[in-house]
């Protein structure tokens, strides 16, 4: 990184309220893929049960789900502007997928959990690539 991202300068606050904002989806995306492969249960709607399949997408959607949840803390971290910026572009793909394919199955929590992260992560994205201090990328 080529410039200091301090809280105090102007811009620097935003970037740390951005940065802290995806790693916080990128934690709650991440546990609930986490928690979903342990008990795959928690991804079906209330009175269904849990069969081997829904294990076998349960490990799926944690493999997919926990490598993206840690490059984003990684590159918040690393304070890597561009590289953050770019990724969460992917990340709001991701995310916007899962939001259709809950919109599809009528699942409430599974649509706007999903869209709300996408959201974020295109918003954020935009800000990061356009908008922040040319200083701070590298």
């Amino acid at each position: 990184m080529s410039g200091r991202i301090d809280r105090r300068s102007p811009g620097g606050a935003l970037w740390w309220t951005i940065a802290a904002a995806n790693a916080a989806a990128a934690l709650a995306s991440g546990g609930f893929a986490a928690a979903a492969a342990v008990d795959p249960g928690v991804l079906l709607p209330e009175g269904h049960e849990a069969t081997p399949a829904a294990a076998f997408y349960a490990r799926y959607f944690a493999a997919r789900s926990l490598p993206l949840a840690a490059m984003v803390l990684a590159l918040v971290l690393r304070r890597s502007t561009d590289r953050l910026g770019t990724f969460l572009v992917l990340a709001g793909l991701v995310q916007a997928a899962d939001a259709l394919i809950g919109a599809s199955y009528r699942n409430r929590r599974q649509t706007l959990a999903p869209a709300a992260a996408a959201a974020l992560h295109f918003a954020s994205a935009r800000w990061l690539l356009r908008d922040c201090p040319p200083s701070w990328r590298g």
